[in-house]
């Protein structure tokens, strides 16, 4: 019987090794489209930029949660003010 081995070279800096046992190690679609963008030089450089991206989605998405279900109450309703409004029958 063959032993699997599982490759753990550090050949190339930077890479994910997850895929090495299906054959090259190669690095998520979502880096190589920003390293051809020409934003960023390195493989570094790119996750730099995903963290960023994912530290600002997800601020952007508390504050709008937590805009959304503030615990405000909502102003009291003027009745007066209701029965003198001309858009109102009477």
């Amino acid at each position: 019987m063959s032993e699997l081995e599982l490759g753990t070279s550090n050949t190339l800096p930077n890479q994910f090794r997850s895929r090495v046992i299906l054959g090259e190690p190669k690095s998520p679609k979502i880096l190589e489209i920003i390293l051809k963008t020409g934003v960023v030089k390195s493989e570094k450089g790119a996750l730099v930029i995903l963290c960023l991206f994912a530290v600002l989605v997800i601020g952007a998405t508390c504050t709008i949660l937590a805009k959304t279900y503030s615990t405000e109450t909502p102003p009291k309703l003027d009745l007066e003010a209701l029965k003198n409004n001309p858009v109102m029958p009477k």
